[in-house]
């Protein structure tokens, strides 16, 4: 077997070309025979593979051991080694245990090791190899010959050059910048400029990635150059130490001859420091690692230093190099791009946080490509090749890819794993300023083994030039593009942020029992925030925060965004649980009650029913969630105009909470409100009065005057006065109703556009149109903000308008606003439905009074 293995290994180099191989050496193939068998002796010794029936393991077959040998002497000749294509191409070898990739390489190691210590074969492979080698070493010598030429040619000029340039002061290869191809930064070239004259000789510009460092010493080397006598240039890429002493030009225009020794580096600063001055010296980029070499920098009065570099080393003076202004950030951009307009060109420049460099390229590239407004907007995220070739700053590789650029400038590689992590927390945060305080609870630290160094992390992250600081606030942020960067390169996961995601979580729930829902709609965005970074992930953590995010949205008057993540979560949840879980009815039911504020009144329904059958069959028939479920559904049928169904589902939902809860529960207040409002649909007024009474009197026990629940319960106790045509009690229900929507929600919320809707028709009916119509115009200019111009809030409010009108003699604007609101009922809601029916009837009635019909 073992010499049929390497006769196989012979043919297989021969039909390759590899004529080097063992073909006509007899004690290099006995040698490998002998090693071969030796190796499977071992392996099978300390490995041993069990037959299986009539299976036998992998190195008992000539056909896979001769595959794995290729692995050895032929992976660098164009032989590609793959376990599952050897597998795959040994298929039929049925009678075969394949084996895993850990014995493959064992078996490889074991081969190994007793090859190199043959030395017939390993002198075998040498000089079979160097006679291959022989004549393409032969042509190499030649094309060397000629390289060597065209150095020695090329180190001539450059010999010529440094002669110029030391006689024009410069030691080494000095980049500089005119004044005019800048923008802004004069304060800053004059600031530079007063501090070295006024004896601080070392000077830092610091300031984070990419905001224009470089560009500023360049302008100030081409502004000033006449005033020093040398100026020399240093461009940090690993440390300062390493671009000193390779730095050719210097070392050659210091006189310095000898570059083996040891101490190149000493006789670099010495020669430095005892050139006569004034001498200018330019150290770009720096590391934080430039401050341990401070005392041997060269010294004042002979040297002025301006330092540039995103680390803040307290050892320097330090100039803070801040962000372009809003006005300058414009002006850069449009230098290289006019193809959008202002507006336009100032929300692009802001999308980036006036970030120099990302401005300029987001200009440039937008010129090139001849990329379209909302292309540019997207080009970050989407990682878009920006085909041009310079920017203002030291990297010199092509751009490329602009995140992949990015990531390029803002290297993050060497940041310790605790620092990586916080900078994975800053990117599924808003994009705004948090304390340590704030960012300590956010992130539960306390449960953080390294929670002692969590402080010194963020500090040295700011030091570095990853984090933002606001000293005014002791806060801190990611910038926009950062945020991007880290993105791309760290990759965050929901295991990596699992604190943040917790935190944040239970910040945007809430118990409607007892919790002022309001107080949460400042962690909206927090929750957004998360929910940008991982909307995609499968995780239930996020099936849990899109939950609850999409309730708090909802009840904030953002129904779009909240259908969104309702719509994830109950994706999520269906996906994770099967549809019959509990959990995802409660997901039913929450969608449904969205798609009801959205006045999509069937779709709701459906969902709704869902989620009561669902309940049932989870809890049974008497638990408090299906109570819930009986009341929702019941408030969709009113919307529908069933009003005997929904009279009959709010009356269950009723019996059951009363049951569960007691008179006074929170949810049986809401239950009593929802009940009353149907009764008012009814026509029974009393009774609507009554169940809407008892629900204020609880929601004022249990949560006091200022509850957005007791704005509610207000407004409709306001609307059932009205209908009993007691228009002052009405009237002054309904102003408490707004002056609290209005504290609690703001001007703009769907609940406030209601109260203005129902004071309107409260003063209309006082007489008093003219208010009447500017708390109606005021209704609809909200609801068309929030909803759309199609939908049934929006035909109300033009309805209302339409009697507001007609009362005072506008019949044509009276009938435009019926006309508007029964098309808009009419697409919505159907003509069979009781509220279409009556504006239509309406209509018909004024076009008669008018003669129009």
């Amino acid at each position: 077997m073992f010499e049929m293995i390497v006769s196989s290994l012979v043919g297989y180099a021969t039909t390759k070309g590899l004529d080097w191989a063992l073909k006509d050496n007899s004690k290099a193939q006995k040698g490998l025979t002998k090693h071969i068998r030796e190796t499977t002796d071992e392996f099978k010794s300390k490995y041993p593979i069990a037959e299986e029936g009539t299976k036998y393991p992998f190195y008992n077959s000539h056909v896979f051991v001769t595959e794995l040998l290729k692995a050895r002497f032929f992976i660098n000749r164009g032989y590609s080694f793959n376990i599952s294509e050897i597998q795959e191409s040994t298929n039929e070898l049925t009678n075969v245990i394949k084996p895993t990739n850990e014995q493959v390489v064992e078996f490889l190691n074991v081969l190994e090791n007793k090859l190199k210590e043959d030395e017939d074969i390993e002198e075998f492979v040498i000089s079979e190899n160097y006679k291959r080698e022989i004549f393409n070493i032969t042509n190499l010598h030649l094309l060397l010959h000629d390289k060597l030429d065209n150095i020695e040619n090329k180190l001539d000029d450059l010999s010529r050059q440094a002669n110029k340039n030391l006689e024009e002061g410069q030691l080494n290869n000095v980049p500089s910048r005119d004044e005019s191809e800048i923008i802004g930064r004069g304060n800053k070239l004059n600031e530079v400029k007063q501090k070295l004259n006024a004896g601080e000789p070392v000077l830092l510009l610091n300031g984070m990635g990419g905001v224009g460092k470089t560009t500023i010493a360049e302008v100030f080397v081409a502004k000033y150059f006449a005033d020093y006598k040398h100026t020399a240039w240093i461009t940090v890429k690993d440390s300062f130490e390493d671009a000193l002493i390779s730095d050719s030009l210097l070392i050659k225009n210091l006189g310095i001859t000898n570059t083996e020794t040891k101490n190149l580096l000493g006789e670099c600063l010495v020669k430095l420091n005892n050139l006569p001055g004034p001498n200018l010296l330019i150290i770009d980029n720096a590391d934080i690692n430039l401050k341990k070499i401070k005392r041997f920098l060269p010294k004042a009065p002979n040297w002025h230093i301006l330092i540039t570099s995103r680390n803040r080393m307290k050892e320097f003076n330090i100039i803070d190099v801040d962000f372009l202004t809003e006005d300058e950030a414009i002006e850069l951009f449009t230098k290289f791009c006019k193809r959008f307009d202002n507006n336009q060109i100032k929300n692009i420049v802001n999308l980036v946080e006036l970030h120099t460099l990302t401005v300029e390229v987001f200009a440039k590239a937008a010129e090139e490509n001849n990329w379209s407004y909302e292309t540019l907007c997207n080009a970050l995220k989407e990682n878009r090749e920006t085909n041009i070739d310079d920017v203002q700053h030291a990297d010199t590789e092509p751009l490329g890819k602009i995140k992949t650029y990015l990531v390029r400038i803002f290297n993050a590689s060497n940041l310790t794993q605790n620092q990586k992590y916080i900078l994975k927390q800053f990117a599924a945060l808003p994009q705004e300023y948090f304390s340590i305080e704030v960012l300590q609870a956010l992130l539960q630290v306390e449960q953080l083994d390294w929670k002692e160094n969590f402080v010194h992390e963020v500090k040295t992250l700011y030091r570095t030039g990853f984090l933002m600081f606001n000293e005014e606030i002791n806060a801190y942020k990611l910038h926009a593009v950062l945020n991007e960067v880290v993105l791309a390169e760290l990759k965050p996961t929901v295991e990596d942020c699992t604190f943040l995601i917790n935190s944040v979580t239970n910040l945007v729930s809430y118990d409607h029992h007892k919790d002022d829902y309001t107080k949460k709609f400042p962690y909206i965005p927090l929750g957004e925030a998360v929910l940008k970074v991982f909307n995609n992930s499968e995780h239930e953590k996020i099936a849990i925060l899109q939950n609850y995010l999409g309730i708090l949205l909802k009840q904030a008057g953002f129904y779009e965004k909240a259908r969104e993540y309702l719509e994830k979560a109950l994706e999520l949840g269906a996906k994770n649980f099967g549809e019959n879980h509990p959990t995802v009815s409660i997901l039913y039911s929450n969608f449904g009650l969205v798609y009801k504020d959205l006045g999509d009144y069937e779709k709701a329904r459906e969902y709704l029913e869902k989620a009561l059958e669902s309940g049932i069959k989870n809890f049974g028939e008497t638990h408090p969630t299906v109570a819930t479920y009986y009341s929702n559904l019941g408030l969709v049928y009113r919307d529908l105009g069933d009003y005997e169904k929904a009279r009959e589902y709010l009356e269950k939902a009723l019996e059951l909470g009363a049951k569960n809860f007691g008179e006074n529960h929170p949810t049986v207040s809401i239950l009593y409100s929802n009940l009353g409002l149907v009764y008012k649909d009814l026509g029974d007024y009393e009774k609507a009065r009554e169940y809407l009474e008892k629900a204020l009197e609880s929601d004022i026990k249990n949560f006091g005057e200022d509850h957005p629940s007791v704005a509610t319960r207000y407004s409709n106790l306001g609307s059932v006065y009205q209908a009993l045509g007691d228009y002052e009690k009405a009237r002054d229900y309904l102003e408490k109703a707004l002056e609290s929507g209005i504290k609690n929600f703001g001007e703009d919320h769907p609940s406030v556009a209601i109260d203005y809707s129902n004071l309107g028709m409260v003063y209309k009916d006082l007489g008093e149109y003219e208010k009447a119509r500017d708390y109606l115009e005021k209704a609809l200019e909200s609801d068309i903000k929030n909803f759309g111009e199609n939908h049934p809030s929006v035909a109300t409010d033009l309805n209302n308008l339409g009697y507001v009108y007609w009362n005072m003699e506008m019949f044509k604007e009276a009938i435009e606003s019926w006309e508007q609101a029964f098309v808009i009922l009419k697409d919505t809601l159907g003509l069979a439905h009781p509220y279409t029916k009556s504006v239509q009837n309406t209509l018909e009635q004024a076009y008669k009074l008018t003669g129009k019909g």
